[in-house]
């Protein structure tokens, strides 16, 4: 019977062959009819090669090789099958309904229907935001401080009671809030040299507000609300400025 010759496979390509213990490699071994090692022939070279007593392995590590007891075959090119595409199934469940916008409060309903606050909707907003009735500020306060504001939108506007200012109406109207401004910081100062703490503070703001308007040429309303001012008793002296 003839005996079935083997080689055991190496990492690296290579192949030792049992007879001469030749190194080829492992594609001229299947070539020459040589049979892979079995797993069984691997696992007790492996066991050997742990005890120190594996020939096979000694004699690869000669050459600079060791077994490959994880070989399972000449490799060959392996096309793999395309995924089935799949449509995504339709999902029925209904997409969140956006909520509902909050009614607005009849405070600010009647400060955005001010002819001042229709051409200036930027303005309004930022007001609201900082009052939410009348407790802080009035609506005729509201509607001088608007006034006195740059219009942002020269949109025709069908109110029939609409009127519109003219550049030269709106210096003066900054003007004068400028000076009220000027005056109620005058007259906080006075408090704050007898020695209240709350007017000391107010009038600190109004002083960093005109000077900021000055220095940047900037809104005196906006400088106001930037350093957190009071505005309702401005607006207050403004119309006695303007009487």
């Amino acid at each position: 019977m003839e005996h079935t010759q083997f080689f055991w496979p190496l990492i690296g390509g290579k192949a030792l062959t049992e007879a001469g213990r030749e190194l080829v490699s492992i594609e001229d071994a299947l070539a020459s009819g040589l049979h892979c090692a079995s797993e069984a022939m691997l696992a007790r070279e492996r066991e050997a090669e742990i005890e120190g007593r594996g020939d096979v392995a000694s004699e690869a590590a000669q050459h600079g090789f060791c077994l490959d007891y994880e070989y399972a075959g000449p490799r060959r090119p392996v096309r793999k099958p395309k995924a089935a595409k799949f449509d995504k199934p339709h999902s029925t469940t209904p997409s969140p309904s956006p909520e509902p916008e909050q009614p607005l409060s009849p405070y600010a309903a009647a400060i955005l229907a001010l002819d001042e606050a229709r051409v200036r909707p930027a303005a309004a907003r930022t007001l609201l935001r900082m009052h939410q009735d009348e407790s802080t500020l009035s609506i005729p306060d509201a509607a001088a401080l608007l006034a006195a504001l740059p219009f942002e939108t020269r949109e025709p506007i069908e109110a029939p009671t609409m009127s519109y200012s003219n550049p030269v109406e709106d210096a003066k109207a900054h003007a004068i809030l400028v000076r009220a401004t000027e005056l109620r910081q005058q007259g906080l100062s006075l408090r704050a040299a007898r020695g209240d703490a709350e007017a000391r503070a107010e009038a600190l703001r109004l002083d960093t507000a005109l000077r900021m308007s000055r220095t940047r040429g900037t809104n005196i309303v906006a400088e106001l609300t930037n350093a957190g001012a009071n505005v309702a008793p401005i607006a207050e002296q403004a119309r006695r400025v303007a009487a």
